[in-house]
Formats: structure tokens, sequence, C-alpha cells
């Protein structure tokens, strides 16, 4: 056992003084491992904490969330939401592939502390969701009927977050009882949640109490509205069954047809679909771990083939000592021991700077990621991570070292006594230089992969960039105001803004400013579906208008720049009159209206008419990779009534320094509970498209790595090559051989193993591009040919000034002074 750990020593103490004498290779393959080492770890970290750490439920494989949709409708919405006609038609038979059935919504509220308003993100949710999820609370109790009655004079029941309760609320033993002012209503804490709890994500700190409307109100009117919803498998129950259930209960419905076409669009029949939660959170940003993923590990791979390339050059080196040690006795087992110490050493060099690496990279990730990676901020380079490194490390050392080991220590060790002047030469080791190759054709491969999946990322975020949103986002700021209160306070609201849009329209720096229920990429989507019949053609056949209904003030469509196709915008005249003036876009006029529709008048139920006096381009609210929606536009009136939320947009001359802080200094001078938020336009934009660009930037950066070492490889291998056929080189130069002829004998192997790998590439690109990205693409499609011509032009274009860098130096060399070398080192 003893002399055991003292030739390990021995081993390791000679490796780093073979390390400390070659500093340039041993920086050069650490750095390489560590890049490889440092990605997978920092992948690991953030695939882990968003796809494999178990939610913190209850039995979280059967949580499922439940949507209803119409296959071959154009949806309102991009939410996986549930009517509540099939939520009450499902929860009132008793479901039996589910052991519950609850519903939610998400809500952001105005928080009034002593000095200070706060806005903070919480839910809505229906009794028995919470202890759906969680055993018992930390404290008091979650939701019961009761809560849903009526509030007395304590106010309405409030379950609050540990967070919320230890940071805001000072974590008070007597939290429960204690009232919080929400909204401008008083409402009680009832309870706790447990620490680590969070729901519907990590951003929500209170949930209140919800009850889903009934289909039909008491007086007898239909009412379709949409909701989130949850529900727990029974034991032994499958998503797929309880998606049948569900499916046979959304059909057997008929009522509201027209709330439901609005909601889910004109389709086939209702179909209900359930997946687990675990499965649902992360639907959105599988692909782009799915991608990310697939970059990782072939940067990984080219690392490895990167360092067995330059070990192969290291090895060809030191040939001449192998064979003298193997004549003074040494067995191939002995070498191959001696070399893997040195190759596990490198390794675990390079796996401590990964570790490093792992932690710088996955700051930056979480830094470009913004808020679309949920949980992306708890990631971190734990024990998990570290093991993964140290895994990687004991792969890693064979992967590079092995081959070259075994390669090295074969047979010919007395041709290379015999041959002392060219040790390493192809009389001693005829297959090193195929290895080479083989390691050159692999990397060639994945640069090209790379470069195929960065370029397609590329181009399709220009195209996503260059997108026309139907409005002009430079030099606008949005500003959301919360004003506490229901409907009551809708008068308030009213003031608040009028005095505020006069107020910014007299700063020199504002060019326009106006409000809106709606701006462009928030959330809210107000819907209305109405009969479309032009009052002259009486015998045209009604048709059902589904569109987003934008209530806007004057200076509204300025302010966004909005296309005016044609007629005009609305002016203080229209809010007042007695026809209901409209502005439509483009998408409603092509599907509702007649060629020409400024001044067509419409059946309206309150008041009578409308007129159309406006067309505007179409404006992609949702995002510049969405189709354009019907919407129109109808002006503020005395009668309109806001929600808690008001929206205004300013546009701006450019000097906005100061506005943010002015802005809320004004809107707390006009009502001390409200809550603002100020936002550039343009930042909301930037953020929509916050996915593509980060996958394109980390493939391009993955496809630039991979690349540089590609050209490395093919260097080191050409290198190899010419200097060990460099006293061939000089006889052929000095018998005559031109220099053309020269460079081309010598560039002949490493383009050969680079053709190979472009070839390669470009097939498995085509096979595996298509899955992988297709979902992630906008207006380029994966097997762009453009892309698949110019992606191999580039890798060989770097592989010929790779191969030539070489030979052009030994080229420009005295074939009398060649000559004359003995003992020439590759």
């Amino acid at each position: 056992m003893a002399q055991g750990i003292a030739v390990v020593v021995q081993d390791a103490a000679y490796a780093f003084r073979l390390m400390r004498r070659a500093k340039g290779y041993t920086v050069l393959c650490v750095v390489i491992l560590g890049i490889g080492v440092g990605a997978s770890s920092a992948l690991y970290s953030l695939v882990y904490e968003i796809m494999i750490r178990p939610l913190p439920y209850m039995d979280p494989d059967r949580i499922v969330r439940i949507s209803e949709e119409r296959p071959g409708a154009a949806a309102a919405t991009r939410n996986a939401v549930v009517s509540n006609l099939t939520y009450h038609a499902w929860k009132d038979e008793g479901p039996a592939a589910l052991e519950g059935l609850a519903a939610y919504e998400f809500r952001e509220h105005a928080l009034t502390l002593p000095g200070e308003t706060l806005r903070v993100r919480g839910a809505a949710v229906t009794p028995g969701l919470l202890s759906m999820l969680t055993d018992v609370p930390a404290r008091g109790r979650f939701f019961g009927p009761k809560d849903l009655e009526p509030g007395d004079a304590s106010g309405a029941a409030v379950v609050v977050s540990d967070p919320f309760w230890r940071d805001v609320l000072g974590g008070k033993d007597d939290v429960v009882g204690f009232r919080i002012l929400l909204d401008g209503r008083f409402h009680t804490v009832v309870g706790v949640s447990p620490p680590g709890f969070f729901f519907p994500d990590r951003e929500a700190v209170l949930w209140t109490a919800f009850a889903p409307r009934r289909p039909v109100s008491a007086a007898g009117t239909p009412r379709v509205v949409a909701f989130f919803c949850l529900g727990r498998l029974a034991p032994n129950a499958t998503p797929a069954g309880a998606a049948a259930e569900g499916t046979v209960v959304a059909q057997r419905l008929t009522r509201s047809a027209l709330g439901r076409d609005l909601l889910f669009g004109v389709g086939g029949p209702p179909v209900v679909r359930v997946r687990t939660l675990a499965e649902e959170s992360t639907a959105d940003v599988r692909p782009a771990l799915t991608v990310l993923a697939f970059g990782v590990i072939l940067l990984f791979f080219a690392s490895c083939a990167n360092v067995a390339n330059l070990t192969i050059g290291s090895h060809l080196a030191r040939a001449r000592e192998y064979a003298i040690r193997s004549a003074l006795g040494a067995d191939r087992y002995r070498l191959v021991r001696q070399l893997a110490a040195e190759h596990l050493t490198l390794a675990l060099l390079g796996g401590a700077l990964g570790l490093g690496l792992g932690w710088v990279l996955l700051a930056v990730v979480k830094s470009l990621s913004g808020n679309w990676f949920p949980a992306a901020g708890l990631a971190r380079i734990d024990s998990g991570a570290s093991l993964l490194a140290l895994a990687l490390v004991f792969m890693t050392a064979p992967m590079c070292g092995a081959p070259p080991a075994f390669r090295s220590t074969r047979g010919g060790m007395l041709q290379c006594l015999a041959h002392a002047e060219t040790p390493g030469s192809d009389v001693a080791f005829a297959g090193a230089q195929r290895l080479r190759d083989a390691f050159v054709t692999a990397q060639s491969g994945l640069a090209v992969l790379l470069l195929v999946v960065a370029a397609l990322l590329g181009r399709s975020l220009v195209n996503l960039t260059n997108v026309d949103p139907g409005y002009s986002p430079d030099n606008v700021l949005t500003v959301g105001i919360r004003v506490p209160g229901g409907y009551e306070a809708s008068d308030e609201r009213k003031r608040l803004l009028s005095v505020l849009l006069t107020r910014l329209r007299e700063l020199g720096s504002v060019t326009a400013a106006g409000a809106s229920n709606m701006i462009p990429l928030d959330d809210r989507a107000y819907l209305a579906g109405f009969p479309v019949r032009p009052i002259p053609d009486s015998q045209r056949r009604p048709r059902v208008a589904n569109a987003l209904r934008y209530v806007i003030t004057p200076g509204y469509v300025e302010a966004l720049r909005l296309r005016m196709i044609d007629g005009r915008t609305f002016d203080d005249r229209d809010a007042g009159s007695g026809v209901l003036r409209m502005i439509v876009n483009q998408e409603f006029a092509r599907l509702y209206l007649p060629p020409n529709p400024v001044g067509t008048r419409l059946v309206w139920g309150d008041p009578p008419e409308a007129e159309i006096v406006g067309v505007v381009g179409n404006v992609l609210k949702d995002g510049n990779d969405r189709s354009p929606r019907p919407e129109f536009y109808v002006p503020m009136a005395i009668r309109d009534r806001f929600g808690t939320d008001v929206l205004v947009v300013a546009r701006t001359n450019g000097e906005v320094e100061f506005l943010p802080q002015w802005i809320a200094e004004q809107v707390r001078s006009l009502n001390t509970s409200a809550t603002v938020e100020v936002l550039p336009l343009a930042d909301r934009l930037s953020l929509s498209i916050a996915r593509p660009r980060f996958a394109a930037f980390v493939f391009g950066a993955f496809a630039g790595v991979s690349l540089l070492l590609s050209g490395a490889g093919l260097y080191g291998a050409v290198s190899g090559r010419v200097i060990r056929r460099r006293r061939e080189i000089a006889i052929r130069r000095a018998l005559g051989a031109a220099r053309s002829d020269v460079i081309r004998l010598a560039l002949g192997g490493g383009l050969r193993a680079t053709g190979l790998g472009l070839a390669g590439g470009v097939a498995v690109a085509a096979a595996a591009v298509e899955p992988l990205l297709e979902s992630m693409l906008f207006g380029v499609e994966p097997l762009d040919a453009a892309v698949f011509l110019a992606a191999p032009t580039f890798v060989a274009a770097v592989a010929i000034v790779a191969c030539l860098a070489p030979v052009f130096r030994i080229t420009r060399e005295d074939p009398a002074i060649l000559l004359r070398y003995q003992n020439p080192q590759p």
C-alpha cells in the first residue's frame, strides 16, 4: 500500500516538473479543459434549478395544469386557461380522475405602508388550492368557503408568503389577525405559507380568495370568462385520462357560443389539455435549454478533441524519451501509468479552473436571461455542480490522454533510437498523424454544426428585430399607474389622468402624450365580441367580430406614431358625440368591413350607432413574433369606468433623464396612495426578444470558441506534419520543386481531414437542426440554403489560414539551413 502511494506521488511530482518545463502547453490545455468543464457546470446548475429540482409541493407529480383550446382556432390569448363554463360543469360533476380542482388569477396590488405605497405581485386563489399544494401553513390557516363571503369590519382575508412576513411585516409572532391595506381596502392576514413555498411564481408574495364567476348571472345573463386552473390527480389516474374526461365535459356544453368563441376563437370542438405542473412550468424554456445543452455538449467534446490533439503533439516530441525508458526496462504499463498521471493532473487543474469559469458563465447567463428564465436567479455552483466537474475531470483524462498514450507507447521504440535524427517521425509513429487528423475532422464538424445553429439563430434574431411592430418605440416612456380602489375610484383615476396629461404636454421635452387601457407589449387584453353589420346594407348577414378594444385619449396615436392609413384620429369632440367614433386597424377592416371603410356605420348597442372615422396600421401588441389581431379604438368617454390601472404613453425629444422621477412625483402629489412604474417602450420591446437574443448570443459565442479550437487543432496537426517532413521539404526545394508544389504537398492531409469534418458537420446539422430549432426560428427556414453554404465556407477559410501559416513559415526558410537541423521537433 505504502509503495503504491509512493509511486503515485512520484508520478505526480514528475508530471508537475514536466508541466513547469512546458508552460505554454500546460496553460493551453488547462484553459481549454476549463472552458469545457466550466460551461458544463454552469449548464448543469441552470438545468437543475429550472427543470430538475422538485417543486415545493406535496406529490408534485400529481399536480396538473388544465387548459382548454379549440383546434384550428386563433385564440385571443396565448395563456393556458380554462373557461368558467368547463370549470364549473366539471367541478359540479365531481371529476373522477381528479381529487381536486382549483382556479386562480394573477394579481397586482398597491400595498400602502406608513410613508410609502408599494406595488406587489400576488394571486387570487380558490379555497382549497393552497392546501392542495402544501400540507399546512407555517402560521394560521389557508382559505375556507367563508372567506368568499362579503368581509366584515376586519376586511377580506389574505395569506402572505414567508419572505413577505419576514421582510415587510417584520416577522411578527402575532401576524395572524394583522391588517394590511391592499388597493385601498383593509385585508386581514389569516395565514403564512411555509418557508420555500411559492405559487404561481417566485414573485407572488401574497394570496387573496377567489370565486370564479358562474356562467350565468343571477339575472340570467351569460358570463363567459377564463382563468388558470390546477388539479390533483387521483391515485392511479393519468394526465391523459383526466384530459379525456375533461374534454367530454367541455364538448357537452352548448351555452354562450359568442363568449366562448371570443375567448378561444372559432375552431373545432373544445379540447381539454392536462399536463403535469412541472412539465407545464418549463414548457416555454425547454426549447432554449435543450439548444443550450446541445451547444455545451458539443463545446465540451470540441475541448476534449483539441486537448487530445495537443497531447499527441507533445507525445510525438517526447518519442525519444519513451524509447530510452523502454530500453531501460520500463514496460508499457509503466509508461501508460505515467502518462495517465500527467493527463489526470492536467484535467484536475482544468476542472478547478472550470469551476471558476462556471461561476462567471452562470453570472453572465443570469444577466442575459432577463425575467423569462424562471428560477435562473437561484442557480449556483453548488456541491452537485462540483461533483459534476469532478466526474468530467475523470472522464476527460482518459478521453484526452488514452488514445495518444496508447499510440505513443506501442511498438517502434527501437526504430526511434535507430533514427535518432527524426524522433517522432512516421517510422516510430506511423498512425499518430491519422489520429490527429481524426481529431481535426471531429473539431471541424463540431465547428460547422455550431456555426450553422448560430447563423440560423442570428438570422432569426435579425428578422425579429427588423419587423415593423406598427408603432415607433424610440423615445417613448410608458407609465403604469395603480390607484387603489375598485370601479368606485374611477372618477379619481380620470381626474389624475387628466391633470397628469396636461402637465406632461406642457413640458418642452414631451412632444405627445396620451393614455389607454392597453399599450403594446403589456399583458392586458380587453376583448370585445359583437355582430358586425353596416347599417346601409340591411341584407348583409351579421357576422361576429372578435377584436381587442382600446379606450384611448387624444394624443395616444401621436405618442406611439401609429400609421394612419385612411381617415383621421380622435379629437375632443368625439368623446361627447351621440355616435360612437371608432378607429380600426387594417386587420379589423380586412376581416369585417367593406372596402373603403371610413364613414361606414355599424349597428351598436350603447350608443346605437358606431362610425368608422379612421384606419390605422396593424400593431403587434403581443410581440414581433405574433400575427396582427383585429383591433379597434374608441375615445375615452365620461361614462367609461377605469379598473385599478391607468396606462400613459409619452413621446419625448430624447431628454428623459429627469422624467421618470418627475412623473412619479407628480402622480404622488395627485394621489399619495398611487404606485407608479415608468419604463421606456424600447426596453419593453428589447425584453420581448430576450430569449432569441440570448440563444443567438450563446451559440455565437460557442461557435466562435469552437472555431478557434478547430483552427488551433488544425494548425497543430499541420505544423506537426510539416516539421516532421521539413528535411524532405528542404530536399525537394533544393532539387527544384516549386513552392506551390510544396504547399500542396503539406496541405493535403489537413484539408482532407477538414473536408471530411465539414461534410459530416453539414450532414448532422441538416438532420438535427429542424427538430431542435424549428420552434425558435422566425422568418428563416431550418434548412436555409444560404446558412448551410456560408457556415462550411467560413470554416474552410479558417482551416486554409490555419494550414497555410506553418507551411508559409517553413517555405520561407533557406533549404540549406533546414538541412542542417538534425533533431527537428514537431
